[in-house]
């Protein structure tokens, strides 16, 4: 039997192929924005720390209803005074920010 010969592919192929896999599957993750108008005091917080996607309006407004994972989009909704903005993924619903405290136990 050859030495040079394999039956599969090789080490440098598999891992471009995993590399490959885990891309397609974080271009697939998007996430659904949302800003509650009720809620919203159009205190401007959205829209310095994420201008890409919030703009102001007579209240805050998301630029696009679905967009791709951005740490501004979730420092945006941490910090509305008034947690008008909610990030969800647009697959499944979960929740992604702000973040979902438990209340307190007595």
């Amino acid at each position: 039997m050859d030495p040079l010969v394999t039956n599969g592919p090789s080490t440098a192929d598999v891992r471009r192929d995993e590399a490959a896999t885990s891309a397609d599957a974080e271009s697939q993750t998007r996430w659904r924005l949302s800003v509650d108008s009720a809620r919203c005091v159009t205190s401007g917080f959205c829209v310095g720390s994420a201008p890409d996607h919030f703009t102001m309006e007579q209240v805050s407004r998301p630029s696009a209803d679905v967009v791709a994972p951005d740490d501004a989009v979730v420092e945006a909704a941490e910090c509305c005074p008034v947690e008008a903005i909610l990030v969800l993924d647009a697959r499944t619903g979960t929740q992604i920010a702000p973040k979902l405290v438990p209340p307190p136990t007595a």
